[in-house]
């Protein structure tokens, strides 16, 4: 006979087991995305370090052009007759 009001079968329990079954299913699915999930993660952490050190390449590559700039600069002030190829 079943009992209602709390949803089980006295069949040998196999609602409980059914639902443990189905818990168990989603828990493995659960547990799938959450890998994935991570793997994501630790995919956008690697590309994120080597955009920002790359980044910072351009940085210095940046800072050195405007070094070599200013000193194209500075020469043709003191020198405005010849041209920095010249010199």
């Amino acid at each position: 006979m079943a009992d209602w009001r709390n949803g089980r079968v006295n069949n040998n329990g196999r609602t409980e087991a059914m639902l443990e079954e189905e818990n168990s299913a989603h828990v493995d699915g659960l547990s799938s995305k959450i890998s994935r999930l991570k793997g994501l993660a630790l995919d956008i952490e690697s590309d994120t370090k080597d955009s920002n050190r790359y980044l910072d390449g351009m940085g210095t590559d940046f800072d050195s052009s405007q070094g070599l700039l200013t000193g194209n600069r500075e020469f043709q002030v003191l020198n405005p007759e010849k041209s920095f190829e010249e010199a």
